[in-house]
């Protein structure tokens, strides 16, 4: 008994990030969840040995498999340092509909929470200013489009990944509005 009782003490020492990467890695949600709530799931999944949902993946492995389309591989938008442009009226007319049909697929979200997208964490850190330096790729990749865009931290002033003032991030739309992917390095991701 003694162990758990120290290994409780430890999870409380923890910092948010940290818990919020366990958390994470077990499928367990965690937007809009104070220290405390955070610091009480992580002790209840420590308690009955949850295991991580996700493969031992390298983030370049993740990173590749979301640039792969059936015609080829996408270059790394994070790698492209010429033709950005704050001009979209070449873009895919993407909607709200469009990024639902994504997301719902995704682990994390589901239609209660989509369908309350006000209170979602990244719809108030959009608003509130977080994200930034929305630029689209002026060329076209087998026909798809490449969005970049920049989030501010928003418990420090730089990021714990680089040391940088914002997480560097970027979608891919077809030009029939769907999503091929997306990718953000910060927690939330």
């Amino acid at each position: 008994m003694a162990g758990l009782a120290e290994k409780e003490k430890q999870v409380r020492n923890w910092k948010v990030p940290e818990l919020k990467n366990f958390l994470q890695a077990r499928g367990i949600s965690v937007c809009n969840k104070k220290k405390d709530e955070l610091v009480e799931l992580t002790e209840k999944a420590n308690e009955i040995g949850l295991e991580l949902t996700f493969d031992h993946e390298s983030p370049s492995e993740v990173v590749n498999a979301k640039l792969a389309t059936n015609d080829g591989t996408i270059p790394n938008p994070l790698n492209l340092h010429s033709d950005w442009s704050n001009d979209f009226s070449d873009a895919p007319n993407f909607s709200w509909g469009d990024l639902y049909c994504y997301l719902i697929n995704k682990k994390g979200y589901d239609q209660e929470s989509l369908k309350a997208y006000k209170s979602l964490e990244g719809y108030r850190l959009y608003w509130d200013g977080h994200v930034c330096n929305l630029e689209r790729n002026k060329n076209i990749y087998f026909e798809h489009h490449i969005m970049k865009f920049s989030v501010k931290p928003t418990e420090r002033e730089k990021t714990p990944l680089g040391n940088k003032p914002t997480y560097d991030g970027w979608i891919i739309i077809h030009k029939d509005r769907v999503v091929l992917s997306a990718y953000c390095p910060c927690i939330g991701g």
